[in-house]
């Protein structure tokens, strides 16, 4: 016999219905389309809310800021979110060749009590809904040992001693680092591999564009600037200001030779520190006077007859 029919059959319906419904238009098809995006591919425009704002155009900021290193992190108040919140607004200054934005799982509404639209030197984007994160397939893992680096175990004891509870869940939202053209282009696509595997701070973040190749160049103003100036006017800085050294005239007739890079003052020293005892003596009037009557004492002695010769010897004989 047939098998009756449920009298639930269309409640089980609609709910595989809303089930449906629920993934695919109020998550916008991101669980079924979502993959990771790389280098060469472009990223849609889109809308998005910041805590001082709403329905933001994507595209503006693009057009304004590119080329733009586009950030993707956990939750606001999560410890190393705050941490590079922090080291990227005290660096700012240090990216001139571009832009930097951060995209957080957070509701704006909630950061606006403490955000405002000039907390940070850098725009917020808040995505709590984690619409980006589905269509770019930013994983999430669980486990502190496949997340954490040696950087996020410190920044996380850090924050327990504070009061800081990890979630029940234990799920950890990877990051993302983007460079994005103008036109939305991705130039540069990196998935981090645990929570910290972002720039470190805006000064790495224009390393990086600069290693690209797609950092602006920054204007320098040229009008002040002289190029060719009188030497004598340069100022003199404390500690590199030349010593002038005055050289003494090399005797050419005792040195014989002049070289142009030789130091006749400090050769002259030296010669006399190392001369033999003999050459001191020539170069001294006292000495030479020596030498001279030396010489004449021994060429004199070399002369027969000068000297006596000794009794004995062909002298007169001896008495007997």
């Amino acid at each position: 016999s047939a098998v009756p029919r449920s009298p639930y059959r269309h409640l089980e319906l609609c709910g595989i219905a809303f089930i449906l419904y629920s993934f695919l238009f109020e998550r916008k098809v991101v669980v079924v389309l979502g993959k990771q995006i790389k280098a060469g591919e472009k990223l849609p425009f889109f809308k998005y809310d910041t805590p001082y704002s709403a329905a933001n155009s994507f595209r503006q900021l693009l057009a304004e800021h590119a080329p733009l290193v586009l950030v993707f992190m956990s939750n606001f108040g999560h410890p190393i979110t705050r941490t590079f919140v922090g080291r990227y607004a005290a660096t700012y200054d240090e990216l001139t060749g571009g832009s930097l934005a951060l995209v957080v799982r957070s509701r704006a509404d909630r950061l606006a009590r403490s955000v405002g639209p000039d907390t940070l030197p850098y725009p917020l984007l808040c995505d709590a809904d984690g619409v980006l994160y589905d269509l770019l397939d930013i994983p999430t893992r669980s486990g502190a040992l496949s997340t954490y680096s040696l950087e996020a175990w410190q920044i996380m004891r850090d924050a327990k001693r504070r009061g800081y509870h990890s979630p029940a869940n234990g799920q950890q939202q990877l990051p993302l680092t983007l460079v994005l053209d103008k036109d939305g282009t991705v130039l540069f696509s990196h998935y981090g591999a645990s929570l910290t595997d972002v720039p470190a701070d805006c000064g790495a973040a224009q390393s990086l564009l600069e290693d690209l190749d797609v950092a602006k160049p920054v204007d320098v103003d040229d009008a002040d600037v002289t190029i060719y100036a009188d030497p004598g006017a340069a100022p003199d800085i404390p500690g590199l200001t030349p010593h002038v050294h005055e050289y003494a005239q090399p005797n050419l007739g005792e040195t014989g030779v002049f070289s142009v890079f030789d130091d006749a003052y400090k050769d002259e020293e030296y010669a006399i520190k190392t001369r033999a005892p003999s050459a001191v003596l020539y170069h001294s009037w006292q000495g030479r006077g020596f030498l001279l009557l030396y010489r004449v004492l021994f060429t004199a002695s070399l002369r027969p007859g000068w000297r006596k010769p000794p009794c004995g010897r062909n002298g007169p004989a001896s008495r007997t």
